[in-house]
């Protein structure tokens, strides 16, 4: 389920991370993602919320759908950007001064997300992008003209207040029935796959995972604590205790 590195004992006692470092963006990800799905289940009744929407054959997904009780429907992306800055503009997605193709991909992604529940209802129906930004700070300087930008907290207020009403052309019952159906998201499927689901994410899972990063990122500093103070002569009962106090027990 996670690509986590096989870590030895030794590896354990001397904090190597569990995660790959190539896998380590995948996990900044994830634990967005799940801040974000924890936020959506404070939503009021009447809203669909789909988590982790495979998304044709290549093995793409969109992070979240949403479908109001009006029957809007919603593409979040999530971008989580632990003590970031990010700056919007109408044009233009920077974080940390880098800029981004978000603004395109999740435009791109709410166009394609639209086709596909087109064809599967038989009547046009718009989707409407929204990108949650997670752990960083947001400057607007402007309003891009198709995706939203909000931050975590200001997530549920936007949706609850802002989110203007479908056009009733479908009622939202179709909608909902197209949402749940795998096929609609890949309609040509080359391997059986499950429908979308309602479910939070395995939060029990994502949590140990965080632990253990944690764990093992307490015991490295630990033992830079251990050097630095052997380097400095420091006696070795008061290095002993020093390390405790930095990494506590199991």
């Amino acid at each position: 389920m996670t690509p986590e590195n096989q870590r030895s004992l030794a590896d354990r006692f001397f904090g190597r991370h569990p995660i790959p470092a190539a896998a380590r963006t995948w996990y900044i990800g994830l634990l967005g993602e799940l801040a974000v799905a924890e936020r959506l289940r404070a939503l009021p009744d009447g809203w669909l919320v789909l988590h982790s929407i495979p998304v044709g054959n290549r093995g793409s997904d969109i992070d979240h759908v949403l479908v109001s009780p009006t029957g809007q429907v919603l593409t979040v992306n999530t971008k989580h950007s632990p003590k970031g800055k990010v700056w919007v503009s109408p044009k233009a997605f920077l974080v940390n001064g880098q800029r981004q193709p978000y603004l395109r991909n999740s435009s791109h992604e709410a166009l394609r997300a639209a086709k596909l529940l087109t064809v599967a209802t038989g009547e046009p129906i718009g989707v409407f992008a929204v990108i949650v930004v997670v752990g960083a700070t947001l400057t607007h300087r402007g309003t891009p003209p198709d995706v939203a930008v909000v931050t975590l907290d200001q997530l549920l207020p936007f949706l609850v207040r802002t989110v203007p009403p479908s056009p009733r052309l479908v009622s939202q019952d179709v909608i909902r029935h197209a949402a749940l159906q795998a096929e609609t998201w890949a309609p040509h499927p080359t391997a059986p796959s499950s429908p979308p689901s309602s479910a939070t994410p395995p939060v029990a899972w994502i949590r140990e995972l965080q632990q253990r990063v944690r764990s093992a990122a307490r015991r490295r500093a630990g033992w830079i604590v251990t050097i630095m103070l052997m380097l400095f002569g420091m006696p070795a009962g008061m290095v002993i205790l020093a390390a405790m106090a930095v990494v506590p027990p199991r």
